[in-house]
Parts: C-alpha cells; sequence; structure tokens
C-alpha cells in the first residue's frame, strides 16, 4: 500500500484508481504524519469541484430509444 487515498471511477479496475496527494493543488501531503483522506475530500467534495465532476465526467446516450448514463 503506498499511503494515499485514491480517486476513480465505478467501474474502474484498482490499478486505475489515482492518487490524491494536495487539497490545495500545491502542497504535497506527508501520509506519514497526516491524514491522506482528508485532503481528497476537502477538494473533490468541495461545490465547485463537484460540479464540474458531475457537469463534465458524466455521459448521457441514446441507445434503442432510451437514455442511458455512462
Amino acid at each position: 500500500m503506498d499511503g494515499f487515498a485514491k480517486v476513480g471511477t465505478i467501474t474502474s479496475d484498482y490499478a486505475h484508481f489515482m492518487e490524491w496527494k494536495t487539497a490545495d493543488g500545491e502542497t504535497i501531503v506527508d501520509a506519514r504524519v497526516e491524514p491522506e483522506l482528508e485532503p481528497m475530500i476537502k477538494r473533490l467534495l468541495n461545490k465547485k469541484t463537484l460540479l464540474d465532476v458531475i457537469r463534465h465526467f458524466i455521459v448521457f446516450e441514446e441507445a434503442r430509444e432510451k437514455t442511458l448514463k455512462a
């Protein structure tokens, strides 16, 4: 285990999850002395980032007269 919280999509294999090492995009957390989950939650779940993920990374497509969310 490498010590950092990881983020990926529901359908991603664990090997494709990426480490989340920073809350501000500049300062890297030292996982030996700080909780690694906290910066991920602060950065990923803030209003601006969460709305960006919802807007740009959820795909809707038409298939056989139905709308599918991918």
